[in-house]
């Protein structure tokens, strides 16, 4: 009785301490640039270390896990201990990360909406995957997205630090944007191929909540791709048109 209420208390609060203890000791411990400390980005900096910390963990991850049980991308089939512990892990990661934010307030309040909305609808729909064992293998499936955001935040690392002019840059960018269609588009929309093929009769509360959930996700990832392709392609060009 004893070990098995050790065992529940370590499995409860091993991923909360293994993500604190390595953001305190870890990710808050890489040295900042100079660039970063003058233009007073360090909180949009520090941010943007953790988010791509968490991105790659996934991006490399979910494909590991989905390679060696291909089962899973179906809708309710078992998935295997290592798919089941990235799920446990970006649950407590995206929690934290919306304290984080509420907490240094790295961003205005429309991106601080915009992150916590995404944060808590993701943390709804993996709390609630985890608990009712449905859906596992689908939600793991939506981390391939991951991949993407890997980009998404080596760019905006490379801004925050003023590395917008190095050959590095304009690879990010087009990789940001080429990944992007594969990795969000193709597989959200899988995930609710996969949902709507489900038999009418078992659409409960569950599947429409997911349902929900991914459309909201997804408009998400459209504003997301949208902004930065204005920013990153379009803006540009209009610079250079006002110089010529």
């Amino acid at each position: 009785m004893i070990f098995q209420i050790i065992e529940d208390i370590f499995n409860a609060a091993k991923w909360p301490v293994a993500v604190v203890v390595f953001d305190k000791f870890v990710l808050q411990k890489i040295p900042i640039p100079e660039y970063v400390k003058k233009h007073h980005n360090v909180a949009k900096w520090k941010h943007e270390v953790g988010a791509l910390t968490n991105a790659t963990v996934l991006a490399v991850g979910a494909p590991i896990a989905l390679y060696f049980s291909p089962a899973q991308s179906v809708m309710e089939s078992p998935i295997n201990t290592f798919g089941k512990a990235l799920l446990e892990y970006s649950t407590v990661f995206y929690i934290y990360d919306s304290f984080k934010i509420l907490v240094d307030r790295p961003f205005n309040r429309l991106l601080t909406a915009f992150f916590v909305l995404h944060h808590s609808i993701c943390d709804l729909v993996l709390i609630t995957c985890l608990y009712d064992k449905k859906y596992e293998g689908l939600v793991l499936t939506s981390l391939l997205m991951e991949v993407n955001s890997v980009f998404v935040h080596t760019r905006l690392l490379l801004k925050y630090s003023g590395n917008t002019e190095n050959v590095i840059f304009p690879i990010v960018k087009l990789l940001n944007l080429v990944t992007n269609i594969p990795f969000r588009y193709y597989v959200g929309k899988y995930v609710i191929e996969r949902m709507l093929t489900r038999p009418n009769y078992s659409r409960d509360a569950k599947w429409y909540f997911a349902m929900t959930s991914i459309g909201i996700i997804s408009t998400l990832n459209i504003l997301v791709l949208v902004r930065v392709f204005h920013q990153d392609f379009i803006l540009p060009n209009k610079q250079k048109q006002k110089t010529l």
